[in-house]
């Protein structure tokens, strides 16, 4: 099993006991979204040892949860604009606004060549 399976596997573990023991944040967190961005951890930034990885997946659960930036998780994985823009939709409580502006009309014959 390589290095990748293992911190996966431990990710997905630690993640499931996290989500059900560990206070939620307003936006709440899912094992899923975890393990998602575990999947997605390139192999060269994982330690070389199973205490390395099992580090490194308490970083990452602890980072979901509101904790600091894993030094070596990749920035194009933290997802940082996503997270403000949930942020912001969710502290502004609005409703979803159905904008029903739109005018359609009925064209009664259609030009061939020409469109409607």
């Amino acid at each position: 099993m390589s290095r990748f399976d293992n911190f996966v596997r431990l990710v997905q573990a630690e993640a499931t006991v996290a989500c059900i023991t560990r206070p939620q944040p307003p936006a709440g967190v899912r094992p899923a979204a975890i393990l998602s961005v575990a999947m997605q951890c390139p192999m060269q930034v994982l330690a070389p040892t199973t205490e390395g990885l099992r580090f490194q997946a308490e970083e990452l659960i602890d980072w979901f949860f509101g904790g600091p930036d894993p030094e070596w998780l990749p920035e194009s994985l933290m997802f940082e604009e996503v997270e403000e823009l949930v942020e912001e939709f969710v502290e502004e409580g609005e409703e979803f606004e159905d904008d029903d502006d739109y005018e359609y009309e009925m064209v009664e014959e259609y030009n061939p060549g020409g469109g409607y």
